[in-house]
């Protein structure tokens, strides 16, 4: 439905197997809206048969560090604004719309040339760039074309306990995915503390509520999102009120409240 390449398009094989668990199963959790309007509308589902539950955030791992420290443990600039990006290198992600959102933001605003750059945390990079994922190789070749090579780093794989140091350096966290079922990257970075960009296609984004305007971009889209990023980067008034609230607002979606909500469907 939203493969960007061959590789990414389901065998026919599982979409029909998942046909018939939908309608065999008895009850059916969907981690976000979105999920559950898929399920109903495209799987022929039972709307009864659904059930809606998102997914929680370890707010014991994933809260505020200072943003000198975080930086500090990154080895990032302390003068640097960074933008970052997480997730598997792979095109349904729409990292390449980023680099080019990236491009649009330094032309439109130069008073962040020199200052901002771009983290992109996943993939492996261990090997020689020649030895790289197509997507990731694809990216090189972006960065390049882009001639943004030395503002845009992939920083390869990351350990989950130094993903608090990354989203905390970092001033906004974008996932400008054109499918996400739900988007946790998007959770953790707002428990910590740090406001994020995601496209409208993810679950995660009915979440964000009032702030929507200011926060949500159009699938594949550079254009708006080099828009929403710049109003962020360049305006600290919205930049620290965004802070506060996502913090709060992410509190209450915790492993503890998802665990009661299944519990109560296996009773159910």
């Amino acid at each position: 439905m939203v493969a960007r390449s061959a590789g990414e398009v389901e065998e026919t094989t599982r979409l029909k197997a998942e046909f018939e668990l939908t309608q065999r199963a008895d009850f059916i959790i969907a981690s976000s809206r979105n999920d559950r309007a898929y399920l109903k509308y495209l799987y022929d589902c039972p709307p009864e048969k659904i059930f809606l539950v998102n997914p929680g955030v370890d707010t014991r791992l994933f809260s505020h560090i200072p943003k000198a420290k975080a930086k500090k443990e990154i080895g990032a600039g302390v003068n640097r604004k960074i933008i970052l990006a997480i997730g598997r290198i792979e095109p349904l992600k729409g990292f390449d719309a980023l680099l080019y959102a990236l491009k649009i933001l330094l032309i439109r605003h130069k008073e962040l040339r020199g200052r901002v750059c771009l983290w992109i945390v996943g993939g492996d990079t261990s090997e020689s760039p020649n030895l790289w994922s197509k997507e990731l190789r694809h990216l090189e070749k972006v960065r390049r074309l882009l001639k943004i090579t030395a503002l845009v780093k992939f920083m390869g794989q990351q350990l989950q306990e130094k993903l608090p140091y990354y989203y905390s350096a970092a001033d906004v966290v974008v996932m400008p995915s054109h499918y996400e079922s739900f988007g946790l990257v998007a959770l953790e970075a707002m428990a910590c503390g740090t406001p994020v960009v995601v496209s409208d296609v993810s679950g995660v984004s009915s979440l964000i509520g009032a702030e929507r305007g200011k926060l949500i971009t159009s699938v594949n889209n550079p254009l708006l999102l080099a828009n929403q990023i710049g109003r962020l980067l360049t305006n600290r008034e919205i930049l620290t009120k965004l802070q506060k609230k996502v913090s709060q607002k992410v509190q209450k979606y915790t492993w503890n409240k998802t665990a009661l909500e299944m519990h109560k469907i296996y009773n159910h």
